[in-house]
């Protein structure tokens, strides 16, 4: 578990458009406007409004609810101490990453040129 670092300034995410999801065996990618990607190794949590509506814990699996967010943007997002990150975009819905291996990282967060690792 890297944990997501306190002092991170995550606010270049908002208003980002997704603009391609790649797959690959065991991550997600998820490429955003000015070279700004997201790129997850870990279960992806997808909820309408704040309701759960389904779990992911292989890539496959979770490309296929990914894919639904293609060309709308990151409208607001929230973290937590314990490395969570959940992302609320323009459609109303929202997909949580969450740091569940203390051994790994859990997702990658690109900006620029400059990586977040969590």
């Amino acid at each position: 578990m890297y944990g997501l670092p306190k002092n991170v300034d995550l606010a270049f995410l908002k208003g980002k458009e997704l603009l391609q999801v790649c797959l690959g065996e065991n991550e997600v990618i998820m490429n955003f406007f000015e070279a700004t990607s997201i790129t997850i190794q870990t279960t992806i949590y997808h909820y309408e409004e704040d309701r759960l509506v389904g779990v992911f814990g292989n890539a496959p699996a979770s490309a296929a609810t990914v894919v639904r967010f293609l060309g709308h943007t990151i409208a607001d997002f929230q973290t937590s101490e314990d490395g969570t990150l959940r992302l609320k975009f323009s459609n109303g819905e929202s997909l949580e990453i969450r740091d569940e291996d203390k051994h790994y990282e859990c997702y990658l967060i690109g900006h620029q040129g400059k990586m977040v690792v969590v």
